[in-house]
């Protein structure tokens, strides 16, 4: 009877005892999970925290990038413009050396009239700003109106025409003894002689003249009679070149 109620006794322990580990577990497993819990709180707060930093200093790393190149375009522009200013500035206050400048209009009209064009080198002066207060160009004008006054009128079917075939370069590949040697010399010009003849009609008192001032086309087809104007003693002719160009049989000459 004894043994059975110890046995009892015993059992109802062992049950007790079961039972306080069970809720001890339980209550470990409990606070395990909550530590696991808040730690993935805090987990996931250090993450947004983190993300979030790091969206606001990229933001500001752009903003900075940003605002950095507007700057320098910015300041590089206004650069530019000054340096450009200064540039300008320094460009208007130098003036340009007297070889460096186009030749003037006294000597533009200087030269028109040593080609006897008088008309148009009186034309030039007296269309300058500065003509009715520049008494060196009032005197040019009335020396060119004088000479221009002198000249005479040529009839335009006077006019000499001079014309040359295709003009000799190399006179070694040209009188080379070859069969067309004779027809070179006899029908082409070399430029050293081109040169000493143009020379001698100057000499002589020809002066060469334009082909549109001896006659005008008109916008229907038809062509107006020009005038040529020359000092006395001066023969007007034209220059024109025939074939120029080079042909087969000239090859090797």
């Amino acid at each position: 009877m004894k043994e059975t109620e110890n046995k009892n006794i015993d059992s109802d322990r062992e049950g007790g005892y079961t039972d306080m580990t069970d809720d001890i577990d339980r209550e470990l497993r409990e606070r395990r999970r909550q530590r696991r819990l808040r730690r993935q709180k805090r987990e996931r707060r250090k993450k947004i925290m983190i993300l979030g930093a790091t969206g606001i200093i990229t933001l500001v790393v752009v903003a900075g990038a940003v605002n950095g190149i507007a700057g320098f375009i910015r300041h590089g522009s206004t650069q530019s413009a000054s340096s450009a200013k200064k540039v300008q500035k320094k460009e208007d206050s130098q003036e340009v050396p007297a070889e460096q400048q186009g030749p003037s209009a006294m000597e533009q009209a200087k030269l028109l009239a040593a080609q006897y064009d008088y008309q148009s080198a009186i034309d030039l002066l007296k269309k300058q700003s500065d003509y009715e207060s520049n008494t060196d160009m009032q005197n040019a004008v009335k020396e060119y109106e004088s000479d221009r006054d002198s000249c005479t009128s040529w009839p335009l079917e006077e006019v000499t025409h001079v014309f040359y075939h295709t003009l000799i370069k190399d006179t070694s590949k040209a009188f080379d003894g070859d069969y067309k040697e004779a027809d070179y010399n006899q029908v082409m010009t070399t430029i050293d002689e081109f040169n000493k003849i143009t020379e001698t009609m100057y000499e002589k008192g020809y002066v060469m003249v334009s082909i549109y001032d001896m006659a005008k086309a008109n916008d229907d087809g038809t062509m107006t009679p020009g005038e040529i104007l020359l000092p006395p003693g001066k023969i007007p002719f034209v220059l024109s070149q025939d074939d120029v160009c080079y042909y087969h049989y000239m090859d090797g000459d």
